[in-house]
């Protein structure tokens, strides 16, 4: 199944509905959803149906959820769901809006100042999280921040 074959779909036993697409990486996509119990929009990372059996990306993913679950600190998204459901896995992490890291170096080089900022809360390379899913979020989080 194509990852845009996932909109309108439901996962989670019905918790999440899928939206829409906000990003994709070399494992996943990231996708816009309404977590049903909560009546709150979410981010759900979930990982190519083509690598669901492939014991070590599952592996990694799994570990991936588990680390980013451990954390907590005000520049980490916190995870608030984890699962699968045929050849689909997926992590559930809070939704923030404002566009991604990407997003805002696509628009120029950062200044000074906000680079040391976004350079001293990114922890993930040492953490062994795979993707840029917590970027994002750390991107939003240093422009309110300052």
């Amino acid at each position: 199944m194509a990852s845009d074959d996932l909109i309108n779909q439901v996962l989670g036993r019905g918790q999440y509905a899928i939206r829409s697409v906000l990003g994709r990486g070399g494992m996943a996509t990231v996708y816009l959803a309404r977590q049903a119990s909560m009546d709150r929009d979410v981010a759900v990372k979930v990982m190519a149906a083509e690598l669901a059996d492939d014991e070590q990306f599952v592996a990694r993913f799994e570990h991936e959820a588990q680390l980013i679950a451990r954390l907590q600190h005000p520049h980490i998204l916190p995870v608030i769901d984890f699962g699968r459901e045929d050849k689909h896995i997926y992590i559930v992490m809070q939704l923030v809006r404002g566009g991604s890291l990407d997003d805002r170096l696509s628009r120029g080089p950062l200044t000074l100042p906000l680079a040391m900022r976004v350079a001293s809360r990114v922890h993930f390379s040492s953490l062994g999280v795979s993707s840029p899913g917590p970027l994002a979020a750390l991107a939003d989080r240093c422009r309110r921040d300052g």
